[in-house]
């Protein structure tokens, strides 16, 4: 019991597991590739993407905005060709 409670992080207050430190991460990667898809930011995007850096950390191209919308959806409606492609390939 003691071993355990010694592999939880203590964060502001709140015993987090290490389980939820990755889930966060994720959800950050995820909400980063919601905002710079809008912008047309490409190599964000990329970057994001990039599997070789994040392993499975990346970003998830099917996630869902406050809008329903998914990344692919937003660049091929603002007409996000390059974007729209590697979206694609992903």
């Amino acid at each position: 019991m003691e071993q355990q409670a010694k592999e939880l992080t203590q964060l502001g207050g709140k015993v987090q597991r290490p389980w939820e430190d990755w889930w966060q991460k994720k959800r950050d990667q995820n909400d980063k590739l919601l905002i710079v898809t809008d912008k047309s930011q490409i190599d964000i995007v990329r970057d994001l993407l990039n599997k070789a850096k994040y392993g499975d950390l990346i970003a998830d191209i099917n996630v869902k905005g406050l809008d329903e919308l998914t990344p692919l959806h937003i660049v091929s409606a603002e007409g996000y060709i390059e974007i729209v492609m590697l979206l694609v390939k992903q």
